[in-house]
């Protein structure tokens, strides 16, 4: 009976492994267990190389190839080793970048921000063209007051920064 119960509990718990792995493929960088809430709540639990190398890039830039950020100023607070540029990214901007806030840029603006910058403020922002800078407190605060916006796979939130306010003289 005990050998019964065990070898249950054992094929119940890899049943679930399996499940579970199949579920997140090919996001299995961002997995997290689902008695936390998978790898949606994650990030509110560990950050950086533990969520976001990178992976959610490429998701961002075949979206950019297909068109959906033509009449979209895109900005990028990116954490991760890899450079934008490789990827392709050209026409992304820094979100500090004072002179385009001053051209009160017409039409939307979106910002492609990494889970790790979105929860946790400590580290620097790479942009599309291999820099790095820091975000300004009230840029920075403005998007954390946001809603996470859409969830690029699981390690990148594409926010509308339209009705932020950020492309003014303040």
């Amino acid at each position: 009976m005990l050998h019964s119960l065990f070898s249950l509990a054992a094929t119940g718990s890899f049943c679930w492994l399996v499940t579970s792995s199949l579920w997140i493929y090919p996001h299995s960088l961002s997995y997290f267990n689902e008695s936390i809430g998978g790898p949606l709540n994650g990030p509110k639990h560990l950050l950086g190389s533990n969520v976001d190398w990178g992976q959610d890039l490429r998701y961002l830039r075949e979206r950019e190839i297909n068109g959906d950020f033509d009449n979209v100023a895109l900005f990028m607070a990116y954490f991760g080793y890899v450079s934008p540029a490789d990827l392709g990214f050209n026409k992304t901007l820094q979100l500090n970048d004072i002179s385009i806030r001053k051209q009160r840029m017409p039409g939307h603006s979106s910002c492609a921000i990494s889970v790790t910058l979105f929860y946790n403020r400590q580290y620097e922002a790479r942009d599309g063209w291999r820099g790095k800078y820091e975000i300004e407190e009230e840029v920075w605060r403005k998007l954390r007051a946001q809603k996470k916006g859409t969830l690029l796979a699981y390690s990148m939130y594409l926010i509308n920064m339209t009705s932020l306010n950020l492309f003014t003289d303040n």
